[in-house]
């Protein structure tokens, strides 16, 4: 009985602090600004990517600087290089004609699997928040549905 004790005693502190942490991610989340459609992006990229994370089901997602455009370009490719899309991240509301900021540096840093489809968990420069985190929020299929940095 006493052992039971203690080990019920570390699985709820495990369980607890998990909690903890997940309420914490979920609040920060909230505080994000955000959401930004970005524009989608049809030219050729002729630099390489300055981060990159691999996607289940044999996907990368790229970040690319384009010296003619002032924001990231975000590409889906798959592993063997075939691009599915691109789009360029300008944080600019819905409605709004001026951007918040612009992005001066984006790191993809994690997938997590979402009800809903998959955030990827970034970190950025922008001039609209500093240094700052982020997510990229993409649909089930991969498609890109938004993003929403930290300020």
């Amino acid at each position: 009985m006493k052992h039971f004790s203690r080990y019920s005693l570390m699985l709820l502190v495990v369980c607890g602090a998990l909690s903890s942490a997940c309420r914490q991610e979920n609040h920060w989340e909230r505080t994000l600004v955000g959401p930004f459609q970005g524009e989608p992006y049809d030219g050729e990229l002729s630099t390489p990517a300055v981060s990159s994370l691999p996607l289940p089901l044999n996907f990368v997602l790229d970040v690319h600087h384009e010296s003619a455009i002032n924001d990231p370009i975000i590409r889906l490719r798959e592993v063997k290089g075939t691009a599915v899309w691109s789009r360029v991240l300008i944080p600019r509301l819905e409605g709004q004609l001026q951007p918040r900021g612009r992005i001066t540096k984006l790191k993809l840093n994690e997938v997590k699997a979402a009800k809903d489809g998959f955030k990827v968990m970034v970190s950025c420069d922008w001039t609209g928040g500093g240094k700052e985190g982020g997510i990229i929020y993409l649909n089930t299929n991969y498609s890109f549905r938004s993003f929403a940095l930290g300020w």
